[in-house]
Formats: structure tokens, sequence, C-alpha cells
């Protein structure tokens, strides 16, 4: 699975690299004789992601990231569409499994939503999948918690089933 050249229809500033770094790994993929499935432009929404990750074995994908602060300032962001509820905000403070995520097209079947939080990638099944590039800015951070580790990212993907991650620490 790949994803890159995503359309964030001003939401957040475009990727300007993600196309043609999606298109090397595709060529790859290809000599490889893998085959490959691609969401790009608007088609890159959370929905598609979610329902194509449990049937790949390799996915790349060339998003925004969000972590911390960054969740409620997105969240609010979207011309009214994501706006959030004092009750919705202390909620995304309290659970460190809302405050990272990646940043999709908007899925118009979920109300223009952008964002994809750690918390519902948990619920997706990703016992197939063997790799994971997150080709996105600080995906391999997350929040220390006593006697749990650093929840963020990486523990969701995990858990989910992924057995293999390339993710960052820092900005890309």
């Amino acid at each position: 699975l790949l994803v890159g050249d995503v359309d964030f229809s001003g939401y957040l500033p475009q990727l300007p690299f993600s196309k043609e770094e999606v298109n090397v790994v595709r060529e790859f993929a290809t000599r490889k004789s893998l085959d490959v499935i691609s969401l790009s432009g608007n088609r890159a929404t959370k929905s598609a992601f979610r329902s194509e990750m449990p049937n790949c074995v390799v996915a790349h994908v060339a998003t925004h990231g969000f972590f911390e602060n960054q969740a409620t300032e997105t969240a609010t962001r979207s011309a009214g569409t994501l706006a959030m509820t004092p009750r919705q905000l202390a909620e995304i403070a309290r659970n460190p499994l809302l405050q990272c995520g990646l940043i999709f097209a908007a899925d118009t079947a979920l109300g223009g939503s952008h964002r994809l939080t750690a918390e519902e990638i948990a619920t997706v099944n990703l016992s197939n999948c063997e790799l994971v590039t997150l080709s996105a800015c600080e995906t391999g951070r997350g929040r220390p918690y006593s006697g749990q580790g650093v929840v963020g990212l990486r523990t969701c993907l995990t858990a989910a089933g992924v057995k293999h991650l390339l993710i960052s620490l820092w900005s890309v």
C-alpha cells in the first residue's frame, strides 16, 4: 500500500516531494513483482486507508503526522468541520492515543475528517502487515505512562499486529 501526494485541500500544506517518494517506492515494488495499491490525491482518505491496511503486507505512508499539543490545534483547524466541544478537547488531553496520528485527505463519508488517531489505528487488524514505513513527522514519539512505557503510534501499530516499523522521532 502506497499513500502519498495527499490532497489536504488547504487544511495543511502539501508535501511537495511525497509524490516522487511514492513513485520511487512503487518502481522498487514493481521490480520485486509486488502488487501495489496507491492512495493519492483526494482518494487518500482515512476510510480508504483503514479499508486497505488489513490486506497489505507492506505499507509506505507519506503524509503529515501529528503529536501531542498539535492534536488540539489540528483538530480545530479545518474550517469548522472538526469543531470540538470542551469535553472532547479534555478527552484528547487525557488520552495519549488521541494525541498522535496521521493526516489524510478530507473524508466526506466521515463529515470531512482529516485525522486518523492512534486510537483508531489500534482498532484495525494489521496482523498481515510485515512492515509499515511512516514518512511523516514525529511518528515515533509518544507520551510516557507509568507501567506502560511510551504510548503513541508505535504502540498502536504493534498492538494492531504490525511486525516491523520504520518511524521518525523528528520532523522529516
